[in-house]
């Protein structure tokens, strides 16, 4: 065989055990590396790379690449591709999402032999945080509304620094324990308080919620005695994410209307 068509035979029968999700390190040499180009990350060996790559296609996401083009010469090589799959488990920060990702791609392969000595990644972890970023701050919004009444869940949505701007209140309440209390002086006045979610919109550095607030007032509100009358009120929530959390928060409600509804026989239910 000529060099091209072992080095052809080599990347081919690489690609098909990464496929396969079979031994496909038995094609590199000892000592190959991979940089992921565009970052900072280098990694050296045989089972190291072996382990980021089993990392990205079975732990991360459940990928596999879909190759579009392979050239080969005397002793490179290089593909292009798609990294098809869905992420089901963190990655970079972003929580798991369940979103099927399709990022195109390109490696460029180094052959020693019939071993491949290095690859150079180009575009994957781009397109792949540019993918997952706003669909997995969705997913983060929507879990702020499921946990506000269980601190456990909720601490680990927000920053450390996190800002909670009330209607009117400019400066905002800052620190996680001040959320922590205003969430639980809220759920004393409504016990059975429940969001429904009417629209989220969220890319990768802010996000909106338009919601309908539902419950029954069983303590002070501004003034306003325990009626034990139900109310709805809609609002929205305008959010800023720092990290893959939660950082700052901006509400906007009508707050006479919700003293009304509190206040009048006319009030929900």
């Amino acid at each position: 065989m000529t060099a091209i068509e072992t080095n052809r035979a080599t990347i081919t029968a690489y690609l098909d055990a990464l496929i396969a999700r079979g031994n496909y390190a038995q094609y590199f040499t000892p000592d190959v590396s991979v940089q992921v180009v565009g970052s900072d990350q280098l990694t050296h060996g045989r089972e190291a790379v072996e382990s980021m790559i089993r990392y990205l296609h079975e732990q991360a996401f459940d990928a596999h690449p879909e190759l579009k083009t392979l050239m080969v010469d005397g002793e490179r090589a290089a593909v292009e591709a798609e990294f098809v799959g869905s992420q089901v488990a963190e990655f970079a920060g972003i929580i798991a999402t369940g979103k099927t990702v399709r990022v195109p791609y390109s490696v460029a392969y180094e052959l020693e032999g019939d071993r491949i000595k290095s690859l150079r990644i180009y575009g994957l972890m781009q397109g792949l945080l540019e993918q997952l970023s706003g669909h997995s701050n969705g997913v983060l919004l929507r879990r702020y509304y499921e946990a506000v009444a269980d601190w456990s869940a909720m601490q680990h949505l927000l920053t450390e620094d996190f800002t909670f701007h009330a209607p009117n209140n400019v400066a905002g309440a800052r620190g996680l324990e001040r959320h922590q209390q205003f969430l639980a002086w809220h759920r004393g006045v409504l016990p059975d308080q429940h969001f429904e979610i009417e629209d989220v919109v969220a890319d990768a550095s802010r996000g909106a919620v338009r919601w309908t607030l539902t419950g029954t007032q069983h303590a002070e509100f501004l003034g306003v005695a325990p009626t034990g009358r139900r109310v709805a009120v809609t609002g929205q929530d305008f959010f800023r994410f720092a990290d893959g959390r939660i950082a700052e928060i901006w509400r906007s409600f009508d707050l006479r209307e919700m003293v009304r509804q509190f206040s009048s026989d006319s009030a929900t239910g």
